[in-house]
């Protein structure tokens, strides 16, 4: 193998390494979509609020992203109300 073959290699590594574990931009914004309209559509609609702030606006410098911040307000996050109810079904969203 030759140097420059073996320079490819290495920055192909490094690159592989420091997106491991991360999303595409399109993909995570896909996902989000998806993952707040599963919660809007249970019956828990009226517990939270719909905001959504797509990654590509949040983090436009960056190609990838390595997690989703979903914040769930308003009358889903009182203590000793419906919180787990949300809770629950959030775990329960496939994959």
């Amino acid at each position: 193998m030759g140097e420059k073959q073996e320079l490819k290699l290495l920055k192909a590594i490094e690159d592989y390494r420091r997106i491991a574990g991360r999303f595409l931009l399109d993909t995570a914004e896909v996902l989000a979509e998806e993952l707040v309209e599963y919660l809007l559509a249970a019956s828990l609609r009226d517990l939270a609020s719909k905001k959504l702030h797509p990654p590509a606006r949040c983090a436009a410098a960056a190609k990838t992203v390595g997690d989703l911040d979903i914040l769930v307000t308003g009358r889903a996050c009182i203590e000793g109300g419906p919180r787990q109810k949300v809770i629950d079904h959030l775990l329960r969203f496939p994959g």
